[in-house]
């Protein structure tokens, strides 16, 4: 049992002797051991202290609140909207083959300048012309017996992509840069010059399509479609118009069709999913 001790007339402190370790500086009369039990309450008081001051500001500032996810239904919307093209683009050129490389290309220059006073005739602006590919190559030919020595050859081509405004004049065109010497025929491309409208079609009915499709789904599952939360129109590359490549003899010689396109327009909406 600890003797009692006399009151203390100040504050217990702690001090450094000469060999290092901490030692009390108390009153006379305490006893070393019963002042190492109040260094020690004192500690563990103060770090309860500071333990629920800390918790306390954690709730504080609700980083312990638990956080809420809103159900909610997703679905993707197609929709479709048709037009008639009233543009058209024409690849075509000029093709030649000799044992010489510059006859070769003298040909094709030629070709070239005789099909593009064609075209300049039938009111095609040269702005609207443009060359889109200038190749020469050696080709090396065997004959079929073996007899004789491979032939080398030079090929030589310059294309040319024609704008046209009215896709109606494109087999008019054609025929007259392939009587003019073009014998060289990529295709023909058809769209749009402002497309806006048909887009405008086009999302209008994808939205509503996915309003559908959402619909079904929560009648399905037993629950209400809610107001959108986010709705994000998905990007992707339009569909290539009608492609055509045959001869040029057959080109020039057949009547060519744009008919319609189509212009497609995805969307994926987040709808509030709500209880019933």
């Amino acid at each position: 049992m600890i003797p009692p001790q006399p009151p203390l007339d100040r504050p217990v402190s702690l001090l450094q002797g000469r060999t290092g370790r901490l030692t009390p500086d108390l009153p006379p009369g305490i006893p070393l051991g019963h002042s190492l039990r109040l260094r020690l309450r004192l500690l563990v008081g103060l770090s309860v202290l500071l333990l629920l001051a800390l918790f306390t500001g954690a709730i504080a500032q609700g980083s312990v609140a638990p956080a809420t996810e809103e159900s909610v239904l997703s679905v993707v919307g197609h929709g479709v909207a048709y037009g008639e093209p009233d543009i058209a683009t024409l690849e075509l050129g000029v093709s030649a083959t000799d044992p010489d490389a510059g006859t070769a290309m003298n040909e094709i220059d030629e070709g070239i300048a005789a099909v593009m006073d064609a075209l300049a005739g039938l009111g095609v602006q040269e702005r609207d012309i443009r060359t889109t590919s200038f190749n020469i190559w050696r080709e090396e030919r065997f004959p079929r017996d073996d007899s004789e020595n491979p032939v080398t050859v030079f090929r030589a081509q310059h294309m040319l992509a024609v704008e046209l405004e009215g896709a109606q004049r494109a087999g008019e065109i054609l025929s007259a840069a392939v009587d003019a010497g073009a014998n060289a025929v990529g295709g023909i491309t058809f769209g749009f010059s402002n497309p806006d409208e048909l887009e405008a079609q086009a999302r209008e009915a994808a939205v509503k399509d996915a309003r559908e499709r959402a619909q079904q789904l929560a009648s399905v599952a037993g629950v209400a479609v809610g107001a959108p939360l986010s709705i994000e129109e998905i990007s992707g590359s339009q569909p290539p118009g009608p492609y055509f490549e045959r001869s040029a003899a057959v080109m020039s010689a057949s009547p060519i069709a744009p008919g319609e396109l189509s212009v497609e327009i995805r969307v994926a909406i987040r709808y509030r999913i709500e209880m019933q």
